[in-house]
Parts: C-alpha cells; structure tokens; sequence
C-alpha cells in the first residue's frame, strides 16, 4: 500500500496520498483537509456551497445547513458513473459530508455573508442482517 500512495504522489495526487499514508501510521486521530480547497478542486461542492448561500435571506442573521453529502462523481442525466470531478479527491475521499454555518448581515446598505465550509468523512461500520 505504500507503493500505491507513492503512486498517488507521482500522479499529483496529493490529497489521495496523504490520506492513504495518513491510514497506514495508524495513529488513531483525525486527518484534516482544507475544505476552500476542496470546493475549488470540486465544483459539487462549491456549486452546494455557493447556492445555500446565495439563498440565504439577507440581513436575516445565522444559518446552519446541516450536514449534506457530496461526492467527487460526474454522472449522466440517468445517473450512469461517467468520471469524477478530481481523481484526487475521488481516491482521498470519494464521498463525505459538508455544513456550511455563518451569518447574513446588512452593512451600509450591502449584503454580508460570513459563513464557514465544515467537511466530514464518516466511516460507518455496516450492519447485516440475515433472512432464513
């Protein structure tokens, strides 16, 4: 596995590798990505992020979107898999989650957002349950 994330890094694949060496040190805390980052290498996200802003009444105070997923795929009107949008973030993340948190204010008679992008990658054990 070592080898692959050397592979990743000989692609540019910075994010994907960091990631892979960050699971085999097996240190047991958080990997943390930048997510403005994220929104420029995947315009899912900045597309999500941009619009939940932009919809925000303004002057109306704080909003929280709660989390959402996004993920790195581009697919076809029917939903077919047709690439990805950053074989970076594809092999680092692939999905995860967001929450975008901030406030919309009036100054000088100009709209004001100030809002933070919170990206998460949960990893869910899966359950099975058995029929006889």
């Amino acid at each position: 596995m070592e080898l692959v994330a050397a592979a990743f890094r000989a692609k540019g694949w910075t994010h994907a590798a960091d990631m892979l060496e960050h699971y085999l040190g097996n240190t047991g805390t958080n990997a943390t990505v930048d997510p403005q980052q994220i929104m420029k290498d995947v315009p899912n996200l900045n597309n999500a992020v941009t619009s939940y802003v932009a919809g925000q009444t303004p002057g109306a105070g704080s909003f929280d979107s709660g989390w959402h997923n996004v993920n790195t795929d581009i697919r076809t009107g029917n939903g077919t898999f047709n690439g990805t949008q950053s074989s970076d973030w594809f092999y680092a993340m692939h999905d995860f989650r967001y929450r975008i948190t901030g406030n919309s204010t009036i100054m000088n008679g100009q709209r004001v957002d100030d809002y933070t992008v919170d990206v998460y990658k949960p990893y869910i054990s899966a359950a099975r349950t058995g029929h006889r």
